[in-house]
């Protein structure tokens, strides 16, 4: 996303960002809900009765998403991935997520958001080869109002994920401040 939302006076003081913004373990923390970025942008989606399954070739990920409208978990419980809930509205997937820690960036540009986090995903599958992918960002604590971004993928259909392991030969992480 090379965007600026619009922020909350609680992103605009500099301590509260560098908190929510942690490099205790970079490796790990990423953008939701996995906005395509430089490399490793390669997903799958695995369709079977009443669950959608979003695998993700970095960091080896998978998303199990319940369609049969069963609520969100506990509000109490807060994950990486968020709690995702979908649904079809005609040929398009929509899937809410909320329950999300406040320990992961929006993008690798380290746009943080707060444990008030709630994602909707519009997936829609245009042709054979291409996807309509749209996502709207709703964080009251940390951006001023709902914000969306719209990409859209290549899609290919016959194609298999391959591992993806971002500390293979490592180097860098000692560098890192505040690691």
């Amino acid at each position: 996303m090379q965007l600026q939302p619009p922020i909350t006076d609680f992103l605009n003081d500099l301590d509260q960002v560098f908190e929510l913004l942690r490099l205790d373990s970079i490796i790990i923390r990423a953008q939701l809900p996995r906005v395509p970025t430089g490399y490793d942008n390669n997903y799958q989606l695995v369709q079977a009765p009443g669950y959608v399954a979003i695998v993700q070739e970095q960091i080896h990920e998978t998303r199990v998403i319940p369609l049969d409208g069963r609520p969100h978990l506990d509000p109490s419980v807060r994950q990486w991935l968020g709690d995702s809930r979908g649904h079809w509205e005609g040929n398009t997937l929509v899937v809410e997520t909320e329950g999300y820690n406040d320990k992961t960036w929006l993008d690798f540009s380290g746009h943080p958001h707060t444990d008030a986090l709630h994602v909707t995903e519009r997936l829609h599958r245009r042709d054979i080869g291409h996807m309509d992918v749209q996502f709207t960002f709703d964080d009251p604590k940390a951006y001023t109002k709902p914000w969306t971004v719209k990409i859209d993928p290549v899609l290919f259909v016959d194609g298999d994920l391959l591992e993806s392991v971002c500390t293979e030969n490592e180097k860098d992480l000692h560098h890192l401040v505040g690691k």
